[in-house]
């Protein structure tokens, strides 16, 4: 890998310095590294020099004695230089290392290390730094000297940010959030502003680039006796930003997302490809403006870490078209399969449903329908509003469930067929009748009574806590309501699983005699079938949901593609193994086929055969019956 020599002689004595120890000296070795950053660097010396920051920095945490927050400044301007434009590609090539994202990183430990030393100190002291890209602020506030919030920045603070496009990021701090957390003495706080960061950072493929600034501020997470405090605020903190919209491009509410970006953990520990990403999780967005050319977003949040704003607009809009288009498509496709399967079953009444096994098909396609319906109807209908949104939720959960309790009687049922041969429990239909819409209403009821808050996904977005954004279950952190289908949905699959694995095995033994039959009086043939549409329908069925969970909760395309495509699945499968491929209804089918045959041709030569009367008789024929019993032998 190519490397700039003047850059590999600075780092060779920065490597040997850091690895004795040595602070001051590696603190002077930085001054040679400021220089050889200023250049346009190689991807090799990129992940060098980021290496070298994350060691110095993890130096300076440790060594409790060294105080110096004034001679650290090398740090900084290192990293400003690895942001500078020309290294953008430099970058794009360290990405699968994290590079974007461990500047981010070291930036924030630099200026919270810079932040606590003076803290440390107990003096009110403000240290700023200005670079090309990056403009830093760290001080220590005295609590007893708060008397309004903190602002970062203040106007006409920055000053030699190469800031373009008219874009601002500004981010204030509750009087009551530094109180809490100086405890008497002194806080520390650490705030960032970067000009081009979002172009450094990997680009997420489910969103575009961040179009506005990219703002960071931190609190020191320790008192004034130096014990660690809570990360989450109980008093929001307010973020805003500016940004130019682009040449006739509309942008509404919806399509702004306020996003912070996370480490997926740890953020000190974090490198390379792990989880990380733009996340909104504990922000709401509170209001969009527009001036001119210059859109303005509010947001608030609950956590303190680097925070932009994503918009999500133009190829956007064309996938969620899309989807849209598809989704009805997948929904049609299923609920007109479902609907043909349930008229093939009802057309035929009690003698198909002579076996057993037919009514509990019937039963899961009425459960599905319904269940498709109410969500494609309510998921995203019911005005929003609260009561509402918790009925269609309440309904499609229990459809829902019901359909997994169905598919779970097919299990049973196969089970009482094959295995255990002389139970008559298999014939009696009403067991089943409780088993398939009796166990889901326990869950539901169990839901609604426990949790009924949680029966919709609420918008963060919204002013209102009674707005939701979806009617479905919540799935954030801390809510319950969720579990009461997928622990049912899980239980059915796996009990499911179980006794086709026994079914299969039953099979497998009995396929040495293909005549056997078992105690229905089905060959162990016919059961075959059945057992094969379950295989494919338990998998597709369980798959089709657990994606749904993610397209409603977690908002991402793929999901959102994934489910669609297996919620069209289902129906048509259900229609072809059920009905297509089902002997007892083909044969119903052609017997209703042949009598319907017969009745007409009985009708047809009964019509002929009084025309043919009437002629003779009208024509004066002496032998009227002989003429009719030639005209019926020739028929």
């Amino acid at each position: 890998m190519c490397s700039n020599r003047v850059f590999n002689s600075v780092q060779v004595e920065i490597a040997l310095l850091l690895g004795e120890e040595d602070i001051d000296g590696a603190l002077e070795a930085f001054e040679g590294l400021v220089n050889a950053t200023a250049e346009p660097l190689f991807p090799s010396n990129v992940n060098t020099a980021i290496e070298d920051v994350d060691e110095l920095l993890t130096l300076l945490e440790d060594e409790a004695a060294f105080d110096d927050a004034q001679n650290v400044g090398a740090i900084f301007e290192v990293l400003d230089n690895l942001l500078v434009d020309d290294n953008a590609e430099s970058f794009e090539i360290l990405e699968d290392v994290g590079a974007g994202q461990r500047v981010l990183n070291n930036t924030e430990r630099y200026a919270l290390y810079v932040a606590q030393v003076l803290e440390d100190q107990g003096m009110d002291i403000v240290i700023n730094r200005t670079g090309e890209n990056i403009f830093l602020r760290a001080q220590s506030l005295s609590v007893n000297n708060l008397n309004e919030d903190y602002v970062f920045p203040e106007l006409g603070e920055v000053t030699g940010l190469a800031v373009t496009n008219g874009s601002s990021a500004s981010i204030l701090l509750p009087q009551e959030l530094l109180s809490s957390r100086g405890m008497g003495g002194n806080v520390g706080v650490a705030s960032i502003l970067f000009r081009n960061l979002q172009s450094f950072l990997p680009n997420d493929t489910e969103v575009t680039h961040p179009r506005s600034l990219v703002i960071s501020s931190q609190v020191s997470q320790r008192g004034g006796n130096g014990e660690a405090v809570e990360a989450l605020l109980d008093n929001p903190v307010t973020i805003t930003f500016s940004f130019e919209a682009r040449e006739g491009e509309e942008i509404s509410f919806d399509e702004i997302r306020c996003v912070f970006w996370d480490f997926g953990g740890n953020s000190a520990t974090k490198t390379g490809s792990e989880s990380v990403r733009w996340s909104s999780e504990g922000l709401r967005t509170e209001s969009v403006t527009r001036d001119g050319d210059t859109v303005t977003v509010t947001c608030s949040s609950n956590h303190l870490t680097s925070f932009a704003v994503l918009v999500d607009v133009g190829g956007a809009r064309i996938e969620s078209e899309a989807l849209r288009i598809v989704s009805y498509i997948g929904l049609a496709i299923s609920l007109a399969c479902l609907l043909l399967t349930i008229i093939f079953f009802i057309s035929f009444g009690k003698k198909l449903f002579a076996a057993v096994h037919n009514f509990v098909h019937l039963n899961l396609a009425i459960a599905l329908f319904c269940g498709y319906l109410v969500f494609a109807v309510g998921v995203e209908l019911a005005n929003h509003e609260k009561i509402p949104c918790n009925v269609v939720t309440a309904l499609v959960q229990y459809f829902l469930l019901s359909a997994f309790c169905w598919m779970m009687c097919e299990g049973i049922m196969l089970y009482l067929m094959l295995v255990v041969v002389f139970s008559t429990l298999s014939k009696k239909w009403w067991f089943f009748f409780l088993l398939g819409w009796g166990i889901p209403l326990i869950f539901v009821v169990i839901g609604l009574g426990a949790v009924h808050e949680e029966y919709g996904v609420k918008d963060s977005s919204s002013d209102s806590d009674d707005y939701y954004k979806y009617c479905w279950l919540s799935s954030g952190k801390g809510t319950y309501a969720i579990w009461t289908f997928v622990a049912p949905m899980l239980a059915i699959i796996i009990i499911n699983t179980v006794f086709l694995i026994l079914v299969l095995g039953s099979i497998v033994r009995s396929r040495a005699n293909r005549q056997k039959e078992v105690e229905s009086g089905y060959k162990v043939d016919v059961v075959v079938t059945v057992v094969k549409a379950s295989v494919i329908l338990l998998p597709l069925l369980g798959l089709t949901w657990v994606f749904g969970l993610f397209a409603v909760n977690e908002n991402t395309v793929v999901f959102a593609w994934l489910f669609t495509i297996f919620n069209s699945l289902q129906g048509l499968f259900i229609f072809i193994f059920h009905v297509i491929r089902n002997d007892r209804v083909w044969g119903l089918v052609k017997k209703r086929y042949a009598a319907y045959s017969t009745s007409r041709a009985s009708k047809v030569s009964l019509l002929t055969v009084c025309n043919v009367s009437l002629y003779l008789s009208s024509s004066g024929s002496l032998f009227p019956h002989t003429e009719h019993w030639i005209y019926r032998n020739q028929v």
